[in-house]
């Protein structure tokens, strides 16, 4: 069930972000969602590394998108060059912070380097989103015990009370 919330974007920094050729990069990254929003941070001039720490928010978004996490390379004098993308699905990222790192890579699958993002989703309805299969975002009930639960006597086994297989 996709749900619509507001997604938040925090790109913090870059590891081994290369270009081809010699020399380092000045790269920035340009995130979107959908067709029509398009964010971008700022560029850092020669750095592999770059420290970023620019917080981005997108209203109006579906848990069925997708993330596009693009970084770029500036050029003063020639248009910049796309170095890579990371594509980041929605859905299984749950209402929780989660702070990663995504990996970019170029058209041939080659990685160019990776970059550190924490992103959240908070739903417009305020109910919790699924997250990854199997998961669940809401409190369990009162009594219930997240270890197995213990053997019972007898034969089929017995369910336990508050347990849900």
């Amino acid at each position: 069930m996709a749900h619509i919330g507001q997604l938040s974007v925090e790109v913090l920094e870059g590891r081994g972000i290369s270009v081809i050729g010699i020399g380092l990069p000045d790269p920035y990254v340009v995130l979107k969602v959908g067709k029509k929003q398009k964010q971008r941070t700022v560029h850092k001039n020669n750095t592999k590394s770059p420290q970023w720490n620019q917080k981005f928010t997108f209203d109006n978004i579906e848990t069925s998108m997708q993330l596009k996490v693009q970084v770029w390379d500036h050029d003063t004098l020639m248009s910049d060059d796309k170095l890579g993308v990371a594509k980041i699905k929605l859905e299984p990222l749950g209402n929780l912070p989660t702070d990663a790192w995504y990996t970019i890579r170029n058209k041939s699958g080659m990685e160019r380097g990776s970059v550190r993002l924490v992103i959240r989703f908070n739903s417009n309805s305020g109910k919790p989103v699924g997250g990854k299969a199997g998961a669940s975002t809401m409190c369990p009930p009162p009594g219930y015990n997240p270890g197995y639960p213990q053997p019972q006597p007898g034969y089929p086994p017995q369910p336990q009370p508050g347990y849900r297989p």
